[in-house]
């Protein structure tokens, strides 16, 4: 049994698993990681290439490793020099490939990538002993229905279904029955990509707010 299941492996879900293994000294046997995707910190890394983000809207000190100067000291060592702004106005904040570059020290220092258990939390169980977590079909079919643990911390970020407004689930619908190209895309939907070549199109964002605006 698990003493620590840490469900997603997004920026939160490794900070997480750093925390407990190199400040609160938990054995690496008993922790886990559960996140559906290939690798850790994937769809983050979709996501922000996929609404422009150059420079996170948090600053210097927020990042996955425990130490908050690490992120400065990782680039004082050399491994963000060649880039020509790790940081930027105001508030030092760092470039998207300095943080990125960083996360992936803080992954390969944990070795936090052994952890991840790839598959999707369908349910959990909370008994007087345990957590029982079971996991999806595609898992179990694999040999693992379910994991037990001691305590879970749950690090979902947004869901992994967008939200789409009723007229235009209608519309993506219509086209699909004419079997014309998608007019309309959902920036977090996993088959977006910024990309593509919208040079001689007409683009109207439908949203304002910091992920419209980077798109944009």
């Amino acid at each position: 049994m698990l003493d620590w299941l840490v469900i997603g492996g997004g920026p939160h879900g490794v900070h997480a698993a750093a925390r407990l293994i190199g400040e609160a000294g938990i054995s690496r046997d008993k922790v886990r990681i559960l996140d559906d995707e290939a690798t850790l910190l994937a769809r983050w890394r979709r996501s922000t290439q996929n609404t422009g983000m150059r420079f996170l809207r948090s600053t210097s000190v927020h990042h996955l490793d425990l130490s908050s100067a690490s992120l400065r000291h990782f680039v004082k060592r050399g491994k963000g020099r060649r880039l020509p702004r790790p940081f930027t106005r105001p508030y030092s904040r760092p470039s998207l490939d300095v943080f990125d570059r960083h996360s992936d020290e803080v992954i390969a220092k944990f070795d936090l990538q052994a952890l991840h258990v790839k598959g999707r939390a369908n349910s959990l169980k909370i008994s007087d002993e345990n957590v029982r977590v079971n996991l999806g079909a595609e898992t179990a079919a694999r040999g693992t229905a379910g994991i037990d643990a001691k305590q879970v911390i749950l690090a979902l970020g947004a869901p992994h279904q967008p939200e789409w407004p009723a007229w235009a689930r209608r519309a993506a619908a219509s086209a699909k029955e004419l079997g014309e190209a998608p007019t309309i895309q959902h920036v977090f939907d996993p088959a977006f990509d910024l990309r593509e070549d919208f040079d001689h199109e007409v683009v109207v964002v439908v949203g304002a707010g910091i992920s419209g605006a980077q798109v944009a």
